[in-house]
């Protein structure tokens, strides 16, 4: 399953938001994921049947290719407020 990392909450809880559904949270302890995560990186996690973690990827093309879009958009953004 796909998540994006959306924040690190007191040094311990990685706060992930599943990509199908970006309204639920996902909290699991940070030492379970790759210590080079950082906000906003996009991870395939497979999980054990206990629902603790078999494996992470770090999806770093994914994760540029929505940063990029982020950018566009804010750049969008901002040039229609000059504009407007």
């Amino acid at each position: 399953m796909i998540y994006t990392l959306d924040r690190i909450e007191d040094d311990k809880y990685a706060v992930l938001l599943p990509q199908d559904n970006e309204g639920d949270e996902v909290i699991v302890h940070v030492k379970t994921l790759p210590d080079e995560i950082k906000e906003g990186d996009v991870l395939e996690i497979n999980w054990n049947n206990d629902n603790s973690i078999k494996q992470v990827t770090v999806l770093h093309d994914e994760t540029q290719k929505r940063k990029k879009q982020a950018t566009n958009l804010l750049n969008k953004l901002k040039n229609k407020r000059q504009k407007g």
